[in-house]
């Protein structure tokens, strides 16, 4: 990632939920909100995460993200939500894509969240701002 090994800091990862992608399952598939979980109280975006840790005397210094898994849903055939054994079936998937490709595959999903906010978890790496 590039962060100096001397900063101080957090690493932070939040569910990456009413992004593009799942509003696009939503919307054709019918599904509903399915990923809003009783036991989430706040859900973040990139914006909104980058406030709160400013706002906790932070200062962001990468994002990145998790493998978007609703690829398999909208363009893969792949209906997970509901069918747990198809969800099985796709995080083993994920997984596999994952070790074959290392550091390339979460350089991909960094890339596909900058730009597109697709990702299913953020992540922030993000250092303590001096005082």
């Amino acid at each position: 990632v590039g962060i100096p090994q001397r900063v101080k800091g957090i690493i932070v990862t939040v569910p990456s939920e009413f992004n593009p992608l799942q509003s696009r399952i939503v919307n054709r598939d019918s599904v509903g909100n399915w990923f809003i979980d009783k036991t989430h109280i706040n859900y973040f975006d990139k914006q909104g995460l980058g406030v709160v840790l400013r706002e906790a005397g932070f200062e962001p210094l990468w994002w990145g993200a998790i493998f978007p898994m609703e690829v398999f849903q909208l363009w893969l055939g792949q209906k997970y939500i509901g069918d747990d054994l198809v969800g099985q079936r796709v995080h083993l998937a994920r997984l596999k894509f994952e070790k074959t490709l290392g550091r390339v595959a979460f350089n991909l999903y960094g890339q596909l969240f900058n730009r597109l906010s697709w990702g299913r978890e953020i992540i922030c790496i993000a250092k303590l701002k001096e005082k």
